[in-house]
């Protein structure tokens, strides 16, 4: 293949059109080599510098695999089991905390599949700590281990102390020696690019005007970058990555170990239909009637996406220097598989039932999307940005549609019904990573925004963020008004407007764990509540929370 389909050239183009991605560079594999590799756009919007496939970029967690195939290097060599205890290694100082540990304590196979009960968590600390005080000040469990599968990069953080318990070397170190001078991954690195390295920036599009805006290099709570997502590299090197998984693990693992890998570990919660869920360092799925085995990543300005058919040796790495861009991420990367491997089904017969209109969340993630009829459409989540436009569900049988267009454009997607607890319950199924849709309610009634409405006095109420909800005081005056957080109190509303039914303004506090972070406040009253998006813009990027309030 020297040259792309129309329709991934296509998808490329109008995506990073459509979401004002500054540059791109993908790769896609076939059997052991890259048959198509390729650059758009720029490094930087300050600069010319055209993105080409040599082009750095921070993969973020897609270091993840990375880090769990080094571990299974070391298992492989007998310094553990994947079912040992991870304390059983861990020295006293960098335990995980565990309440269940004597019943059900974390085992390392747990922390490589998402399953170990550690939480998603704001970090609040003074100062940089190292990777073992880390571990042992913030790896908490919060659930049961083996329970479920939550997001939670400190279990990671975790593995980085083994590998290097097990190894005598810190992980970057056995990284670079290990896989990526194997592999010959001369580009990639545990590190932020040093200064004058050519490299890509990190850029975020803000949802509050508009403006597509740069970030600083990613920065980390610890001494050195951490195992979760700390790489930089290009869409050469993480093909090789790819490659060797693709072709029996040669010459870092065993054929052996790369089918356990690749092999469901632990399924998906609400997943009833699918083998969807964690392999070890991989997510694993049955996607479009074949196995796909990928990890995305996303932060500090960066989307990244490594995904494979492992029995079709069919591969794509997809790079961005745009964070949040799932949409696109999903479009392009569905695209590619499908360049690589087109579908092996036949549209036909009666038509699947639709889901019911609602609101659905996921079960990985935290993504709402809301279905209205044939059309499915992302409506929030900490990892989304850009535009999300609805998916049109069309039916191919009596169980799956294909989705056209959106987050789902070109996936398989399924719906369920079933009784659990004794209620019936709808979930929708698919995407390019995939997820699961469980249904939390009901549409919204439309309200209209009341610009009549007199705004002035105080409103208590919350604004949902990805750590919890946020217990917020606001207090309007005429021409003023002032804001009371659980950081700061008191904070004067910048660009304070409270008319015509609406409320905006702009305040800055210091957030634990993330610094200094820019609040504005977009709301409308409607009904008897003041609702719609506080967005938050920090050195992490920017992301909408959803906000109500009510009169006092």
């Amino acid at each position: 293949m020297t040259t792309l389909t129309t329709r991934l050239e296509e998808a490329i183009r109008s995506e990073m059109e459509r979401n004002r991605i500054p540059g791109l560079a993908i790769a896609l594999i076939r059997g052991d080599e890259v048959v198509f590799a390729e650059g758009y756009g720029v490094t930087s919007i300050e600069g010319s510098e055209p993105v080409t496939p040599e082009t750095r970029f921070a993969i973020m967690s897609v270091t993840k695999p990375i880090v769990v195939t080094a571990m299974m290097q070391l298992r492989d060599a007998g310094h553990f089991m994947l079912d040992d205890p991870a304390n059983r290694h861990l020295a006293p100082q960098t335990e995980i905390t565990n309440e269940w540990e004597a019943e059900s304590p974390v085992t390392i196979r747990q922390l490589m599949t998402h399953s170990a009960g550690l939480p998603v968590t704001t970090i609040s600390i003074p100062a940089k700590l190292s990777l073992a005080e880390f571990v042992k000040t913030f790896a908490r469990t919060s659930r049961r281990p083996g329970t479920e599968i939550i997001y939670a990069n400190q279990g990671f953080d975790a593995m980085g102390v083994l590998i290097e318990k097990f190894s005598g070397a810190p992980y970057d170190v056995y990284l670079r020696d290990h896989i990526f001078e194997p592999l010959g991954m001369s580009a990639t690195s545990c590190s932020n690019p040093v200064e004058g390295e050519p490299h890509a920036t990190g850029h975020f599009l803000s949802t509050v005007d508009g403006v597509v805006r740069t970030l600083p290099l990613p920065d980390w709570w610890t001494t050195i970058p951490s195992p979760a997502g700390a790489c930089w590299s290009n869409v050469g090197d993480v093909a090789s990555f790819l490659i060797a998984h693709l072709n029996g693990g040669a010459p870092i693992i065993s054929p052996e170990t790369t089918s356990e890998m690749q092999r469901l570990q632990f399924r998906q919660t609400g997943d009833r239909f699918h083998g969807t869920g964690q392999g070890l360092g991989f997510r694993v799925t049955d996607a479009n009637w074949r196995k796909l085995i990928c990890h995305g990543g996303d932060g500090s300005g960066f989307t990244a996406f490594a995904a494979a058919h492992p029995e079709q040796r069919a591969g794509v790495v997809l790079l961005m220097n745009g964070g949040g861009m799932q949409t696109a991420r999903s479009v392009i990367g569905a695209a590619a598989l499908r360049a690589l491997e087109p579908d092996p089904r036949v549209a036909h017969g009666p038509e699947a039932t639709l889901p019911e209109p609602g609101i659905y969340k996921s079960t990985f993630w935290d993504i709402e999307l809301e279905a209205r009829g044939d059309m499915i459409t992302p409506i929030s989540g900490l990892v989304l940005a850009g535009e999300n436009p609805p998916s049109k569900l069309l039916p191919t049988d009596d169980y799956f549609f294909e989705a056209s267009g959106g987050m789902f454009d070109g996936f398989e997607v399924s719906v369920h019904r079933e009784v659990v607890n004794g209620e019936w319950q709808t979930s929708i199924y698919g995407g390019v990573y995939p997820f699961t849709f469980i249904r939390t309610g009901d549409l919204p009634e439309e309200q209209p925004i009341d610009e009549s409405a007199d705004l002035i006095g105080t409103w208590h109420g919350k604004t949902q963020t990805p750590v919890g909800p946020l217990v917020v005081t606001v207090k309007i005056e005429s021409s003023s008004g002032t804001i009371d957080t659980p950081f700061a109190q008191g904070l004067p509303l910048g660009d304070f407007a409270a008319e015509n039914g609406r409320l905006a303004g702009e305040f800055t506090m210091q957030v634990p764990g993330i610094g200094e972070t820019q609040m504005f406040l977009r709301l409308e009253f409607r009904g008897s509540r003041i609702v719609g998006k506080t967005h938050a813009r920090s050195s992490f990027g920017e992301i909408a929370m959803d906000t109500e309030l009510e009169r006092a």
